[in-house]
Order: C-alpha cells, then sequence, then structure tokens
C-alpha cells in the first residue's frame, strides 16, 4: 500500500502524542487522588487507578476499531448513530438512577455509562455531515439555525439529566464554527459570558470601602464592558472622534466619583452604571447620527451585559449543582479542597 493511502501515514502523531499525555497525566491524578496506603498495587481492580487502567485500554482498542472502518461509513450513518443517541438520552432522563443529584448514568450490571459521553462523538459526526455538503457556508442568520440546533438539542437533554458540566462541554463546537467563518465578536461574546461569571462569582462579596459599600466584582464587570465598548469603537467601528469622547467621558466620571468621595463614602459601582448609560446612549445617538445600526449593537452589548452580570449569582446557586458550585470555588480560590 502506498504511504500516502496508509492508515499510519494519515494519523496526526502530535495530536496522538498529545492525548496520551493528558491521559497519563490523568490517570497520575486519579492515582494520588485515590492513593491507599492498604493497597498500592496500581494494577489490582480493587484499586480506582487499575480501574482506570482497563478503560485506557478499552478506549485505545475502541480507537483503533474506529480508525480500521472506512470513513464512507460515518458519513452514511451520522444521522442515524446522531437520532439513535438523542434517543438514549431521552430514554436516560426517566430510567437512570438518581447518583449524587444527576440522572446521567445508565447502570448495566457492573457496567456504568454517561450516554452524554457519547453525545458528544454523535454530535461532532453531525456537524461533519451537515457542514461537509457543497453548498454549505456560514452566511446569514439562516445557516447557523440548523447548526445551532444539531449543538442545543443534546445540551438541553444532558441538562434534563442535571449534568450542567457535561453540557458546558459541547459549547467548544463554537470554536470549529469560528474556523468556518463565524464572526469572531460572537466568539468575544462567548468569552465575556464566561469572563463576567468567573468576575462576579469570585469578587461579587467583596466590598470596595468599609461599610460593605460597593461591590467589586460588579466594578470590575463595569470596567471590562466600558473596555469593551473603547475597543468596538477604535477597532471594529475605527471612529477616532468617538474614542476621544468616550475617553473623556470616563475621565469625567472618575473625576467626580473620586472628588465626591473626599466629602462622603460613595458607591463606585453607581458612577459605573451612570458611565455606561451615558456611553449606551452616546451609541444610539450615534446610529440615528451616522445611521449604522452597528452602533446599536455596541449599546445593547452594554446593556445586555450589565443585566447579565446581576444574573451570575441566581445562575450560580439555581443552576449549578452543589459539587459543580464547589468545584468552582475551589478552582476560584475562594475555599479549599477537602477532597
Amino acid at each position: 500500500m502506498p504511504r500516502k493511502n496508509s492508515i499510519l501515514s494519515s494519523i496526526d502523531w502530535p495530536l496522538v502524542l498529545l492525548y496520551f499525555v493528558l491521559i497519563f497525566l490523568g490517570w497520575i491524578s486519579v492515582y494520588g487522588a485515590s492513593y491507599d496506603y492498604d493497597n498500592t498495587n496500581i494494577f489490582s481492580f480493587d484499586h480506582r487507578a487499575g480501574k482506570q487502567l482497563v478503560w485506557m485500554g478499552c478506549a485505545l482498542f475502541l480507537a483503533t476499531i474506529v480508525l480500521l472502518i472506512n470513513a464512507e461509513l460515518y458519513d452514511v450513518l451520522a444521522y442515524f448513530i446522531y437520532g439513535a443517541v438523542l434517543l438514549l438520552l431521552i430514554l436516560t432522563i426517566f430510567i437512570a438512577p438518581d447518583i449524587k443529584g444527576s440522572r446521567s448514568w445508565l447502570v448495566l450490571g457492573p457496567i456504568r455509562f454517561q450516554p452524554a459521553e457519547i453525545a458528544k462523538f454523535a454530535t461532532v459526526l453531525a456537524l461533519a455531515k451537515y457542514m461537509s455538503q457543497y453548498e454549505f457556508s456560514l452566511q446569514g442568520l439562516r445557516s447557523y439555525i440548523p447548526i445551532l440546533l444539531i449543538i442545543f438539542i443534546p445540551i438541553l437533554l444532558i441538562i434534563c439529566q442535571k449534568e450542567t458540566g457535561s453540557a458546558l462541554v459541547f459549547f467548544s463546537f463554537f470554536l470549529m464554527l469560528y474556523r468556518k467563518g463565524m464572526p469572531g465578536v460572537l466568539l468575544y461574546l462567548a468569552f465575556c459570558a464566561v469572563f463576567l461569571f468567573i468576575v462576579v462569582i469570585r469578587f461579587g462579596n467583596i466590598y470596595l470601602q468599609e461599610g460593605e459599600v460597593g461591590s467589586e466584582g460588579l466594578f470590575f464587570a463595569q470596567i471590562f464592558i466600558y473596555v469593551s465598548q473603547f475597543g468596538f469603537f477604535l477597532f471594529l467601528m475605527k471612529d477616532w472622534s468617538s474614542v476621544k469622547i468616550l475617553l473623556q467621558m470616563g475621565l469625567f466620571v472618575v473625576f467626580v466619583a473620586i472628588i465626591t468621595n473626599l466629602f462622603v463614602v460613595v458607591d463606585y459601582n453607581y458612577f459605573g452604571y451612570f458611565l455606561l448609560m451615558c456611553t449606551s446612549v452616546f451609541c444610539f445617538w450615534n446610529a440615528i447620527k451616522n445611521r449604522k445600526w452597528t452602533y446599536i449593537l455596541i449599546a445593547f452589548f452594554a446593556i445586555g451585559t450589565i443585566g447579565y452580570s446581576f444574573t451570575a449569582d441566581y445562575l450560580f446557586d439555581r443552576i449549578l449543582q452543589p459539587h459543580q458550585q464547589s468545584r468552582i470555588k475551589v478552582l476560584l480560590g475562594m475555599e479549599d479542597d477537602l477532597s
């Protein structure tokens, strides 16, 4: 068989090597987290590390089978596999046992597995099938609707299983859409959502001044929103005169806030809201003056992100499960890892 047509030559070996390095590091983490002084044999099936080795071996075997199957078969069965997995996700909601508040694990004797993991593979196949069509292009809102449906249907079903962590993984597919032509501003909006969520959760209960006045989380969020507006005018619209006006607005509000605080303790959050309100009004005025509706989108960005900042606590307390909240708090240094 010619080298160019061989299976081994078609494999992205640097990516495979990176994958094995990550698996090994994960296995080391499992071994360290579950170390048992009474049972130090890493190959013992009574030890979590030993069980993990079994699954690693099974994964390697399945990966080999996947490579040997003709790629055209995946193209033919893509939608069938996707539909079957959706039915499995629906079934899981009703028959899966409640395990730590989540109904996402199917139990078949000694084997437990999450259909959500299979859904990732099935969703990738369905997306690849749809986006490989000759006439496909990411032009206009209508072209996004089928793609968003393919991604969000399994997300909603997994959320119904109360497995929010697995559902969040599906948002990584939008990185692929960016490579296919999705505007970078949409990817930036996703970054804003994550960044603002982290900032508000991490610093929301820390006050700017004594007497529990002002929230650091909201203050940092307001600065980020203002700087983002500044960047939109500078890099997206290339409107230098408006950039100067925004800068003057910011400096004026900061000056008034500092002077006022010399006489009475102020809540800097209110000055931040006032500044963003002024910049949003300025955006609407620019839209009318220049007949460019992109300015309105910039104004809605400020209004929407302010509202989102207020809902971050609700999303954290009401949507995420206690164990997910604990993981985020440990990651952000809000509490110690007691496991």
